[in-house]
């Protein structure tokens, strides 16, 4: 009897870790950086809070898979985010979408999206925005006449959406 408990103890020892590791097993692996079951999951989460339309997998692969290396060049570049920018991040974010903060979180937390994922999200942009302004900041040059020229061509009735 006490070798039929200690074989049931095995078995259940070694199955609740394969069940579990599940959710956060490697999908994809870009530059050595690992992307998660858990992570996609997320991401097409995020998206779908969002109102993004498509294929939302394919959308979330796609997307994790560029954040990977945008955060890669960033970093070689000497570039990462500190906890004030991210936080300004946050705040932007919410104030574009015509929101508080708490509002946003409390939309997304009710979409099964933890901040996280949001703040991972963020990151990589201000990131890869910073990579931007510091590699070509200094060779693009517009003139104020072509700025005018640009808004005049653009009609008052135009439907721009972000």
């Amino acid at each position: 009897m006490r070798l039929l408990g200690l074989v049931f103890l095995a078995i259940f020892q070694f199955a609740l870790p394969a069940t579990a590791q599940g959710l956060f097993d490697p999908v994809i692996i870009v530059n050595d950086q690992i992307i998660t079951k858990y992570e996609l999951d997320q991401r097409r989460r995020l998206m779908g809070a969002l109102g993004v339309r498509g294929d939302l997998a394919q959308q979330a692969k796609d997307g994790l898979i560029g954040d990977r290396l945008k955060v890669a060049s960033a970093n070689e570049a000497g570039l990462f985010a500190d906890e004030a920018q991210i936080a300004q991040a946050f705040e932007d974010f919410a104030t574009r979408n015509g929101k508080s903060l708490e509002a946003v979180l409390a939309m997304l937390a009710n979409n099964g999206v933890s901040r996280e994922t949001l703040r991972d999200f963020l990151t990589t942009n201000l990131l890869w925005q910073s990579l931007m302004r510091q590699r070509y900041a200094g060779t693009v040059g517009v003139s104020e006449s072509e700025i005018d020229a640009a808004l005049s061509a653009t009609s008052e009735n135009t439907n721009l959406q972000i």
